[in-house]
């Protein structure tokens, strides 16, 4: 019965059901980071295009999966997360087109247009976006794990009840100092695993099964009300990943590499190398 309500839902945005248009351009190289310090250390990385977009460390952890009584603790490894959902202002620079239903024509300043979430992107789309930045999806895991670390700390959000009926630029309304925004409101977010029920016994780091026919999305969006994010810290939801919605966008994620340069640090090889 639940999973009807969602459908129904999502099946109200229909129009933006069409299929992905054809994507392709050359990788720009991959996106590295070392581990993060300690939690909520953020670092900005610049994308094609030259928008920036902020980082922030999760720590290692476990979550839990399975029915509620009876679940098991899924080690999870420490990981980068972005703190906002995409933008409009990132997927444009780095994808030259905007497929999104919401422009912000209520919003006075073009500046908070351009961070507004993107949406109307299919499960391809965002992981062209990806391939293309050197960044990756978030497993469902990685997910949970980012929403159980900051779900009593992150401010009010977007949903039903406060949107006006549209998405909002992303990191409002409240000034957070650390964590994530919009993790259960303004836009539902992709994930890269294939759904299936749990197995009983996830490994470390479970990514999902090897195939399937629909993605993994968490999270609220604007047109959800407080039962439906209630019920999306509980229970779960899948799509096509060909679906289209405008309350449908993701949020990106990186792997550290342990041996990795801070960003914008001169090699110390290099000719700026202390002699």
């Amino acid at each position: 019965m639940v999973k009807r309500v969602w459908r129904w839902l999502f099946a109200s945005l229909a129009a933006f059901f069409v299929a992905s248009p054809a994507l392709a351009a050359p990788p720009e190289g991959p996106c590295t980071l070392p581990p993060g310090k300690g939690p909520f250390e953020k670092r900005t990385v610049v994308l094609p295009g030259g928008a920036e977009l902020v980082l922030t460390w999760m720590e290692s952890g476990k979550v839990p999966t399975g029915e509620k009584k009876s679940s098991r603790r899924v080690p999870v490894d420490g990981f980068w997360i972005g703190v906002c959902e995409v933008t409009q202002k990132q997927w444009t620079g780095v994808m030259g087109t905007n497929p999104s239903h919401f422009r912000g024509e209520e919003l006075s300043a073009a500046s908070r247009r351009a961070e507004l979430p993107v949406e109307c992107v299919t499960w391809d789309d965002a992981m062209e976006f990806c391939r293309r930045t050197g960044l990756r999806l978030p497993t469902e895991m990685e997910w949970l794990l980012a929403q159980q670390a900051v779900r009593w700390r992150s401010p009010r959000t977007w949903t039903a009840e406060n949107s006006g009926g549209h998405t909002h630029p992303v990191g409002r309304p409240d000034a957070l100092e650390w964590g994530l925004f919009d993790m259960d409101g303004n836009v539902s977010e992709w994930c890269a695993d294939w759904f299936a029920p749990w197995p009983k016994a996830p490994a470390a780091n479970y990514a999902g099964p090897a195939t399937g026919t629909e993605r993994v999305v968490c999270g609220g969006n604007w047109c959800g009300d407080e039962w439906f994010t209630r019920r999306l810290r509980e229970d779960r939801l899948s799509l096509p990943p060909a679906c289209r919605y405008d309350n449908v966008g993701f949020r990106v994620c990186l792997t550290p590499v342990p041996d990795a340069a801070p960003p914008h640090e001169p090699d110390p090889s290099g000719p700026d190398a202390a002699q």
